[in-house]
C-alpha cells in the first residue's frame, strides 16, 4: 500500500510562471512528466507516490515566465529552454 505525499511550489513574482517537473528517478529519467501553470503570487501543489522503501523523492524543476520553447532535442531529458 503506497500514501501520497506532496509538494508546494511557491511563486512570489507578480506574474505567472509555467512550470515543468519530475519526482523520482525512474520518472526524471525520461524527462519532465508535468506541467502546469503557477498562478501569480501563489502556490502550486503536486502530490505523488513517495519512492520504495521510504526514501526521500527527488523532485526536479523548470519555470518559465512565457513558457517553454519547443526543442525536439530536448524532448526525454531535464534540458529546457524558456522562449
Amino acid at each position: 500500500m503506497s500514501s501520497i505525499t506532496g509538494a508546494v511550489f511557491r511563486n512570489s513574482c507578480a506574474y505567472p510562471v509555467e512550470t515543468r517537473w519530475c519526482v523520482g528517478a525512474d520518472h526524471c529519467a525520461k524527462g519532465y512528466d508535468n506541467l502546469a501553470t503557477m498562478p501569480a503570487n501563489g502556490d502550486r501543489s503536486i502530490s505523488y507516490n513517495p519512492p520504495p522503501g521510504g526514501g526521500k523523492a527527488t523532485i526536479h524543476w523548470a519555470g518559465c515566465r512565457a513558457g517553454f520553447a519547443n526543442r525536439p532535442d530536448f524532448a526525454g531529458t531535464l534540458q529546457y529552454a524558456c522562449k
